[in-house]
C-alpha cells in the first residue's frame, strides 16, 4: 500500500500543529523524564522521554497527542503534551 508521503513527492496528508516550530522541553532539568523535541529522519517531530520515544500523533491547538514508535508492533503507550508539557500519560510500554 502507498502512503501519502511515499507517493511520489506528495506531500503528508496529516495536518500539522500551529506551533511545530517551537520546541522544547519544560519539565525539571536533569531528570531523566525530561521531554527532548525533536525530528526523525524523516523529518516528523518526536519526542524522547528516557529510553522512549514517541511519534505525534494528532494535534488540536497547543494540545498534542503523541503514540510509541513501537505501536505498529502493538505498544498502546501514549503521552499528551500542552504547550510541551506532559500532561498525562495512557497506557504502559509492552517491549
Amino acid at each position: 500500500m502507498v502512503t501519502p508521503r511515499s507517493a511520489g513527492g506528495i506531500t503528508s496528508s496529516r495536518r500539522s500543529c500551529p506551533d511545530d516550530s517551537k520546541r522544547g522541553g519544560s519539565a525539571v532539568p536533569g531528570k531523566a523524564t525530561e521531554p527532548k523535541f525533536g525530528l526523525s529522519q524523516r523529518g516528523n517531530l518526536v519526542v524522547q522521554i528516557g529510553e522512549w520515544r514517541f511519534n505525534k500523533h494528532a494535534c488540536w491547538g497547543s494540545k498534542v497527542r503523541w503514540t510509541c514508535i513501537k505501536k505498529k508492533s502493538g505498544c498502546n503507550a501514549a503521552i499528551t503534551t500542552v504547550d510541551n508539557v506532559i500532561v498525562k500519560t495512557l497506557g504502559a510500554h509492552n517491549h
